[in-house]
């Protein structure tokens, strides 16, 4: 009666129950690190994903234990115990699992070294600039800000300066330092150019090997311009590096 109670083992097991048992193990061992990957797919977190892969692997080790207690004729309180122990280190390599696959599609998804956000200095561009920051941030990245300086002729009445008729270089070098990522932890460079914008934020973003570039657009007239800015689409089309666009709300 002792022996049924404390689940010891009652006869040895017969060579194919034995086998039934080992197969199903492998099967579910080999299982266990596919489980992180939907949930990584889905967004999870990685303490939910390591939650929900604990709580799954332990039952399933839980019922292969009621299994081999059926089947191999092992006492019932040893073999769930066992399984159940064997279980809870199984869900610790599917954590350890599910974090090394998040951790490895965030890098590539994310590998955002150096951001560009070239700016005219209109408001335009503020919620993307909070857009590079956070992106930046969380890559461990530096934004460059860069402003490309027109010829004197296309200034016009200069309302893009607040006013400003023809500012000199020293103005727009004060005016391009006044723009800060929202995060003062984000390390930040400023690039002041002349010529075509289009042209020369294409150039600079090859010269200084940028990983994405990230626009603020106004979208005024025209079709294409009406989505993303003249400028803005030229630099779309010809970037050898990502362009993210984003038009003030």
């Amino acid at each position: 009666m002792l022996v049924e109670e404390w689940g010891l083992r009652l006869q040895p097991p017969t060579p194919w129950k034995s086998g039934l048992v080992t197969f199903a193990g492998f099967v579910l061992a080999g299982s266990i690190p596919l489980l992180p990957l939907p949930m990584i797919l889905l967004g999870f977190t990685s303490d939910t994903i390591f939650l929900i892969s604990a709580i799954l692997t332990v039952i399933a080790f839980a019922l292969i234990g009621v299994f081999r207690a059926k089947v191999v004729q092992e006492g019932a309180i040893a073999s769930v115990l066992e399984t159940v122990l064997t279980g809870g280190f199984a869900a610790a390599i599917a954590y350890g699992v599910g974090i090394l696959l998040q951790w490895l599609v965030r890098s590539r998804a994310m590998n955002f070294k150096r951001i560009l956000f070239p700016t005219d200095f209109s408001h335009c561009g503020d919620a993307a600039l909070h857009l590079a920051t956070a992106l930046a941030r969380d890559s461990g990245g530096t934004i460059v800000v860069a402003h490309v300086e027109e010829p004197p002729t296309v200034y016009g009445t200069g309302e893009m300066y607040y006013g400003m008729l023809d500012p000199s270089p020293d103005d727009l070098k004060k005016m391009l330092h006044e723009v800060k990522p929202s995060d003062a932890s984000v390390p930040v460079e400023y690039r002041l150019v002349t010529g075509d914008p289009s042209t020369a934020v294409v150039r600079l973003a090859e010269d200084e090997n940028i990983d994405l570039i990230v626009l603020g657009t106004h979208g005024r007239t025209g079709l294409l311009h009406m989505l993303i800015g003249s400028t803005a689409e030229s630099i779309v089309r010809h970037a050898k590096c990502p362009v993210l666009t984003f038009k003030q709300p």
